[in-house]
């Protein structure tokens, strides 16, 4: 099966860093993202705000000199988070980060 999106926005809010039991260095950030598709022949505003996870060394040197407003293509997979209350939230986990 497949599993991958590919989305260009601004970066949201501040960063996020935290590094697990194991060692393993996550960030947490937001990407807000605008555009106009066509959709049967109409033009639709699109919008979305997708939370956006970052795991490992590696593409933690590209985040970490992210800041709120920078424009990124953010590419990876999707999958859900469990949240405290129950209810759980979509997420992009990043494999590439690019700034454009």
């Amino acid at each position: 099966m497949q599993n991958f999106m590919e989305i260009e926005g601004f970066i949201k809010f501040d960063i996020k860093f935290s590094t697990s039991p194991s060692g393993v260095i996550h960030s947490v950030f937001f990407v807000e993202h605008h555009s106009i598709r066509q959709e049967n022949s109409l033009n639709r505003k699109a919008y979305c705000l997708i939370n956006v996870v970052a795991s490992g060394k590696d593409i933690n040197q590209k985040v970490k000199n992210l800041v709120e407003g920078v424009k990124v293509k953010v590419c990876g997979f999707l999958t859900n988070k469990s949240l405290v209350n129950g209810s759980s939230r979509l997420v992009l986990h990043a494999e590439n980060i690019e700034i454009i």
